[in-house]
């Protein structure tokens, strides 16, 4: 089909209008008339103003994100090659374009779309204050991008960055509010490429051949030095870094979706986080190389179904380099008493848990299992455990328990 494809019998229309950009952006002969013949096709599958995600899903367009994303790509070609398109494909090109901005306006003024969409459909020019939505490498990844399509410019998203980006570890420290896992690394956004960019080098995932590589065609020359922020703390979020690890805990909001973690702890290799499916978090705090997390838990944690017992767990990816130890000997069940000490590559972390009040009697245990924000186990490996779960039973109880769990390097 000359065209890319996510899996052997899908085409994704999104990355292939980012492959279009990235052939206009080689500025060969070759790859220019191909990128011609691409863009002629992508645009015969525009239907009511909006495209949809995949060839194949032709009329129907079930995404309204997908096209503010489609308009990144399109608004550079329609900017810096037009005059290599022929009057034909660039009259096209313009009425494709004012088709897909109508459409998005009509959907903003009817639903109040995100703060990236506005950015990106020109409805607003007014950057937003830094809040819990804002805090997901996502949207940051197309709010970076919808700047450089307008010009934009904040200096407290640049101190917003600087802060909650590792230079060594080359990853996204959190707050996690949608933080997605890819099998055992975290998933590659848009964030990634432009962070890569700003600091001049890729992390190893992002340098990996793969179709989400194609954003950082949208990724335009700037000018730009970030200051080292070494901690940020808000009333909803904090982040501590050293030179070598990095982490953040969500003080005040408690998610439910996937990839919201109360904790999210990064080194270079290995990424630790903290999932409360059945509670809150009370308090948080973090101070040099200790932190603490105060938890209530609901009573939905009693049950008979172990999987529904699960009070709160730990996640750390299973590659090499992680080791458990259970008051100083290898064991996978752990009483709440006990001390579990988790080696992570050259960094070993103490963990300790007490009841402050409550009823409950917990039960740790240690086995291989994916966390929640896992995308990768599905197909040829929807059977493939990519972390290690480290967890408290609920054995029995009535009562909604407070739980203080401490953490030491």
């Amino acid at each position: 089909t000359r065209l890319i494809h996510s899996t052997p019998h899908t085409i994704p229309l999104y990355e292939n209008m980012l492959f279009c950009l990235a052939l206009f952006r080689t500025k060969t002969h070759e790859s220019i008339q191909e990128a011609k013949v691409v863009l002629d096709r992508l645009l015969y599958f525009q239907g009511d103003g909006n495209f949809p995600v995949h060839l194949h899903d032709y009329p129907h367009c079930h995404d309204h994100y997908l096209g503010a994303k489609i308009l990144c790509p399109l608004f550079w070609i329609k900017k810096d090659f037009s005059q290599v398109l022929g009057d034909a494909l660039l009259e096209r090109l313009e009425k494709a374009y004012t088709k897909l901005t109508q459409f998005l306006n009509s959907l903003n003024e009817r639903l109040e779309m995100p703060t990236w969409v506005q950015l990106k459909i020109g409805a607003s020019k007014q950057l937003p204050t830094i809040g819990y939505e804002e805090m997901n490498p996502q949207l940051l990844g197309e709010m970076l991008s919808a700047m450089q399509m307008y010009g934009l410019e904040s200096e407290e998203i640049w101190q917003f960055l600087a802060a909650t980006w590792h230079p060594v570890c080359k990853s996204y420290i959190g707050p996690a509010v949608r933080v997605m896992q890819a099998g055992y690394e975290p998933a590659c956004t848009l964030y990634d490429y432009y962070m890569g960019y700003y600091y001049g080098s890729l992390s190893q995932r992002a340098a990996k051949p793969q179709i989400a590589a194609l954003q950082a065609a949208l990724i335009q020359p700037q000018t730009l030095t970030l200051s080292e922020v070494q901690d940020m703390e808000t009333n909803q979020a904090l982040v501590h870094k050293t030179s070598n690890w990095g982490v953040s805990l969500n003080k005040v909001r408690n998610g439910v979706h996937p990839g919201y973690y109360p904790l999210y702890f990064v080194t270079d290799t290995h990424t630790f986080v903290f999932d409360l499916p059945k509670g809150r978090i009370v308090d948080a705090s973090w101070s040099e190389t200790k932190g603490e997390i105060i938890c209530e838990l609901s009573e939905e944690v009693y049950s008979d179904n172990i999987e529904k017992a699960i009070a709160c767990s730990f996640f750390v990816d299973a590659r090499d380099g992680i080791a458990f130890e259970i008051q100083n000997t290898t064991a996978t069940s752990f009483s709440l008493v006990d001390e579990v000490k988790i080696t992570i590559g050259a960094l070993v972390m103490s963990l300790t848990f007490s009841l402050l009040d409550g009823d409950g009697m917990f039960l740790g245990h240690i086995n291989k299992a994916n966390r929640p924000s896992q995308i990768s186990n599905k197909g040829k490996d929807r059977y493939q455990a990519f972390d290690w779960q480290l967890f408290l039973r609920a054995v029995r109880g009535t009562t909604k328990c407070r739980l203080k769990i401490s953490l030491s390097l």
